[in-house]
């Protein structure tokens, strides 16, 4: 295989994303049959691995996978280091994130301008919304049952894999019950669009945060509109429905998290309720098959040093998944 290397006990076929304390390749386990499964193995990269507290805080994943086991939530099959390189495994779910799908189901003239502000794409029908919603309301049952809140929910952190199931990925910034906190005072753990009032004003999290991340995202799915990470939350939109839908967006994006929905399980059930009345229980054949028609995605992104030292996600207007936004 061409451009493959070994790392530590795997064999890495191809990198297929960079990100500002992480690389991911898909990979296979030495000494593995031809049929194997292939990995996701995701290393902290190399100019990093010097810095104690981003090694601390990118092994935080490794703390919040090992107390969660869901189907909806990405399974840690193995932690270690490689060359002085901190990483994990993980299966290789394949597929595409949300983020992706967004795009990959907008009309070409509406796929051109889905980044950005307000970023636009086709919006998805209500019933592939809430199926979405649900099973990622579902994951974040199951985090929070075990004392992690993920803090950074957004579409580039929900993969529909190539099976058509939906999965919660990337808890490197989780806060885990038990742990100390690894903030500093000079970045906001999360993405700018996706954050909650209190996680912008630099406030005490819980579980409430991660639900109002969901609320964005479900409103998202369902009008083509990103948050513009600029205003407030409550831009307004077309009112939705079913009349609950929009009961349910409602608590879900309170500013006030004291009258904010604060279980997942119960918004998870709400979810199931309001799909089950548009007669589509399960749409994991229609997920998977949205997956199989949307285009390959682009080569992984390859950052510069100054994107490393986070100089361009200080405009998050610019983009609605940077993440660390500097204070």
């Amino acid at each position: 295989m061409a451009n493959t290397q070994v790392f530590d006990r795997y064999l890495l076929l191809e990198r297929v994303a960079t990100g500002s304390m992480a690389e991911v390749f898909r990979a296979r386990q030495l000494g593995a049959g031809p049929l194997a499964a292939d990995v996701a193995v995701k290393r902290l990269l190399p100019g990093l691995a010097g810095d104690g507290w981003v090694a601390q805080q990118y092994l935080r994943e490794v703390d919040a996978l090992r107390r969660i086991d869901h189907p909806a939530v990405v399974k840690l099959l193995h932690a270690g280091r490689g060359n002085d390189l901190p990483y994990i495994a993980m299966p290789w779910l394949g597929g595409v994130n949300l983020r992706q799908l967004l795009a990959g189901v907008a009309d070409p003239a509406d796929r051109a301008a889905a980044t950005g502000q307000g970023s636009t794409a086709r919006r998805l029908d209500v019933a592939m919304a809430l199926g979405i919603a649900g099973q990622v309301a579902q994951g974040l049952a199951a985090a929070h049952a075990a004392g992690v809140v993920h803090r950074d929910l957004s579409p580039t952190n929900v993969q529909i894999s190539q099976e058509g199931l939906v999965v919660l990925i990337d808890f490197g910034i989780a806060q885990v019950t038990g742990l100390a906190s690894l903030d500093s005072a000079e970045h906001m753990p999360g993405k700018w669009a996706y954050a909650s009032p209190e996680q912008r004003n630099g406030q005490p999290l819980d579980r409430r945060t991660d639900l109002f991340a969901l609320g964005l995202l479900l409103r998202e799915m369902l009008t083509g509109q990103s948050p513009d990470g600029q205003t407030d939350a409550h831009r307004q939109y077309a009112e939705l429905e079913p009349a609950q839908l929009q009961e349910l967006l409602n608590t879900l994006l309170a500013t006030d998290p004291r009258l904010r929905a604060a279980d997942a399980t119960e918004v998870a059930a709400t979810l199931a309720k309001l799909l089950a009345t548009l007669g589509k229980p399960d749409l994991t054949a229609e997920l998977r098959q949205l997956v199989l028609q949307r285009p390959a995605p682009p080569p992984a992104h390859e950052w510069s040093a100054a994107e490393l030292r986070g100089e361009t996600v200080t405009q998050p207007h610019l983009d609605p998944d940077a993440t660390l936004v500097h204070m």
